[in-house]
């Protein structure tokens, strides 16, 4: 699955109504409420806050609203839109301001997934990866002389050089893990200690 860098907005109205979209990206219900909060009193005088939200690091919790439109109309069609384009961790609210002229179940599908779609369309993607964090300890002679091959394979969040040995805290992707281990085993002949530290998944 694939989330979103920035919120992203748009706005068209069709037959007087006025249909205004934000695409939030968000990392749990509670950052979605307050999305939602912000937004109900951002546009207080709306006729409708409608949405559909999608959280977790592989979709396992979808939720939508349909804010007073008829059952199915307006949540359930953005939320669609979000499943279709495989993202999670994001929240699509649009906003209807209504202009006197009903637009019948099939008018409303269409507009609030023409809404959300937009949004979408607009949006930058980041895809989900998987990062190892580890530490490595070695003679301070010997790391002096593969520090740069330490720095153009992996990023180094820390140092710390003692009299005889040094010790780096790095990170690197989880997919290239095992190769940059056998690349540093042959460099320094296996002459290191090694201290696997935590691996997480975020969306970059």
């Amino acid at each position: 699955m694939e989330s979103i860098k920035n919120t992203t907005t748009d706005r068209f109205e069709t037959k007087r109504s006025t249909f205004i979209t934000e695409l939030h990206p968000i990392a749990d219900a509670q950052a979605m409420q307050g999305v939602l909060r912000r937004l109900r009193e951002k546009h207080s005088d709306a006729s409708h806050h409608c949405f559909g939200a999608i959280i977790g690091m592989d979709g396992e919790l979808e939720r939508f609203d349909d804010d007073g439109e008829p059952s199915q109309t307006a949540g359930m069609p953005i939320l669609q839109v979000l499943k279709k384009n495989n993202l999670t961790n994001v929240l699509c609210v649009v906003v209807r301001y209504y202009g006197g002229i009903k637009l019948g179940a099939g008018g409303l599908i269409r507009a609030y997934k023409k809404g959300a779609s937009n949004a979408v369309q607009k949006a930058v993607r980041t895809r989900k990866k998987t990062f190892q964090e580890f530490c490595v300890e070695l003679d301070f002679a010997l790391g002096g002389k593969i520090e740069s091959f330490l720095r153009q394979n992996a990023h180094i969040l820390d140092r710390h050089y003692g009299n005889e040995k040094m010790s780096l805290t790095l990170r690197i992707e989880k997919s290239v893990y095992e190769g940059f281990l056998e690349q540093l085993r042959e460099k320094t002949k296996g002459a290191f200690a090694l201290t696997p530290l935590k691996s997480y998944t975020v969306f970059v």
